[in-house]
């Protein structure tokens, strides 16, 4: 398995992390990829997934309510627009929540990770950074 390479700090939504030196290889491997992941992500995949759901359940309820296949087809066509796009912006929305909801998480597991090392280690947290850890 190949080790990501983490950097000492980067900047993620305007935050400045750092001190990942001082944390556990695995601790800091695992924070930082959610932290750059659920930092930058967009919904789009959650919205992709809302997008085919929407659609397959407009297609079973097609099939199951005859009254809809009364209707003009160009009608038909229209509530199927209108399904697609709904699921896309609910999947975006949860897709978005979920991310910052993830991302708070484990911002707040970072610094008091970072906070206990510092205890331990005998350092001093650095708040004019926004977080991490100052040696002196």
């Amino acid at each position: 398995m190949q080790r990501t390479i983490i950097p000492d700090s980067f900047v993620i939504k305007g935050r400045t992390f750092s001190g990942f030196h001082a944390l556990p290889i695995h601790d800091a491997e695992r924070l930082y990829i959610g932290l750059v992941k659920y930092g930058q992500s967009c919904g789009c995949n959650e919205s992709t997934i809302g997008v085919l759901l929407s659609i397959c359940l407009y297609l079973l309820s097609s099939v199951d309510m005859p009254t809809l296949l009364n209707e003009p087809v160009i009608a038909r066509w229209q509530l199927g627009v209108i399904a697609a796009i709904t699921g896309g912006i609910v999947g975006k929305c949860v897709g978005l929540w979920w991310s910052h909801r993830t991302y708070k998480k484990l911002q707040h597991e970072f610094n008091s990770l970072v906070e206990n090392q510092s205890k331990t280690n005998g350092c001093s947290i650095d708040t004019n950074q926004n977080g991490g850890i100052s040696h002196g």
